[in-house]
């Protein structure tokens, strides 16, 4: 009696979890996912996953967007 209790619980709580990972696969996941995917071909559709990569990192405007970022991330936490 006691352990059917205690699955009944456990299944009423992951259906009330249910939802949120749902939301989780939906909005935040599957974007992840698609994102990687497309970073890793160019405008042509052909396979250049470092060549991106290394553009970004040399692109002089990338580099400074990345700096303000981590001093507005820095100020605003003090």
């Amino acid at each position: 009696m006691r352990l059917a209790l205690h699955k009944r619980h456990s299944v009423i709580g992951l259906l009330f979890m249910l939802p949120g990972f749902l939301g989780f696969l939906i909005f935040i996941f599957v974007p992840l996912l698609y994102n990687l995917y497309y970073s890793a071909f160019n405008s042509g559709g052909q396979f250049a996953l470092l060549d991106n990569y290394q553009s970004l990192f040399n692109s002089h405007a990338f580099l400074m967007a990345l700096r303000n970022t981590g001093l507005y991330l820095i100020i605003a936490a003090v």
